[in-house]
């Protein structure tokens, strides 16, 4: 998708924050594809604020049976300003009113992930201060998240 979104938008960039089993075969996936100038790997971050701060977007083409519970990095987007592209397969609870963004299937490919982005792109950048007030004001709250977490893993237990 990084390629198709470069041919619309030249200085697209992928940041990766955080640190993980995963970090070395992004990496390597990226030199494969012939994308790795277009990829930061930036590790563990004091400043993910910042550095969310800095982009355009949130893009998670995550699988279309939801797994994370709580979605608190979508939450942490909107309130860095980012605009949200994301699969199916995220759950609508931590999306917050007034939220920029854009749903589409895993299987929709490259090309429409990048034409969504660009659309996502051309609009005006979600309220920082606005996706905080939503958030203040939404009916999510911990004690919520924490049961679907719970559910969430007793879930994953059971199948094991």
């Amino acid at each position: 998708m990084l390629a198709a979104l470069r041919r619309r938008i030249p200085d697209a960039v992928a940041v990766f924050a955080g640190d993980g089993d995963l970090v070395q075969a992004v990496g390597a996936r990226a030199a494969e594809l012939g994308v790795d100038e277009m990829v930061r790997l930036v590790g563990w971050r004091s400043d993910v604020a910042d550095v969310m701060g800095a982009g355009d977007w949130f893009i998670l083409p995550h699988p279309h049976t939801p797994m994370e519970g709580f979605g608190i990095a979508v939450v942490e987007a909107q309130l860095a300003g980012l605009r949200l592209l994301l699969s199916l397969g995220v759950s609508d609870a931590p999306i917050l009113p007034g939220a920029s963004f854009r749903r589409l299937s895993l299987d929709d490919g490259a090309e429409a992930w990048a034409a969504a982005a660009e659309a996502l792109w051309r609009a005006p950048a979600p309220s920082r201060s606005g996706a905080l007030c939503a958030l203040r004001a939404s009916p999510m709250d911990l004690d919520r998240a924490l049961d679907g977490l719970m559910a969430l893993h007793r879930t994953e237990a059971r199948r094991r």
